[in-house]
């Protein structure tokens, strides 16, 4: 994680206006915020349920809600980095 938010820093210095006026930009930039919401509801909340399950036991709802949201905010947050690319050279 530490690497690409690094690298991800670093390409939008190099021009951050066009990357603070870019559509696509600020849907991923809200996605992470999100999915970091999501992150954070599901160690608080969720973590320590699962930790403490017997083996075999259902995963509970809100667990799996948790993981397909996380699922789909990545491959959204991907999809929209790579449209930053099309947004900036169109």
């Amino acid at each position: 994680f530490t690497i690409n938010a690094l690298s991800g820093f670093l390409l939008f210095t190099v021009r951050p206006v066009s990357y603070w006026e870019n559509p696509a930009f600020e849907v991923k930039l809200a996605l992470l915020v999100v999915s970091g919401l999501n992150a954070l509801f599901f160690i608080v909340f969720e973590h320590r349920r699962l930790v403490a399950m017997p083996e075999g036991q259902a995963v509970p709802v809100l667990a799996k809600i948790s993981a397909g949201g996380s699922l789909f905010m990545w491959f959204a947050i991907i999809f929209c980095g790579r449209m930053i690319a099309f947004e900036l050279s169109g």
